[in-house]
């Protein structure tokens, strides 16, 4: 139970200090903006934090800043645990969201096979990345 509380107040830090990428997605996500989908951050599926997490679809989706290189085998295990409890991950660097969020959120909608519908207005950059053929696939396959 104390780890349990423990996390919870890592993850609202984790909410009061988020990056810039964070906050991006973030103002994409709430509120049901993308497609009608919920999504919640910084949520715990224990005994992990996950950046956003839209639970009808069991989607993680994940930021990963420059540190993430040095965690590599960390992520591995994480990745591998989330996929055991049913749980799908994308991940996208800090880049893509800073760059091309309208492209990320176009990955995320094509992942879960339902219309783009963006309510808010995104920054477009100019060079827009093409949209990516994306299959459903488990997040650990390959790995």
């Amino acid at each position: 139970m104390e780890s349990r509380k423990k996390l919870l107040s890592y993850a609202s830090q984790n909410r009061r200090n988020a990056t810039k990428s964070e906050q991006m997605m973030w103002r994409a996500l709430r509120t049901k903006q993308l497609s009608n989908l919920k999504f919640r951050r910084q949520h715990l599926i224990e005994p992990y934090i996950v950046d956003f997490a839209c639970v009808s679809n069991r989607l993680v989706v994940e930021i990963d800043g420059g540190y993430h290189e040095r965690t590599e085998s960390t992520d591995l295990i994480r990745q591998r645990y989330l996929k055991s409890q049913g749980w799908w991950l994308l991940r996208f660097t800090s880049e893509d969201v800073e760059s091309n969020i309208e492209a990320v959120l176009a990955i995320i909608a094509e992942f879960l096979e339902v219309d783009l519908e963006i309510k808010v207005k995104t920054h477009r950059p100019s060079g827009m990345m093409k949209k990516s053929k994306c299959k459903r696939q488990n997040s650990a396959e390959g790995a």
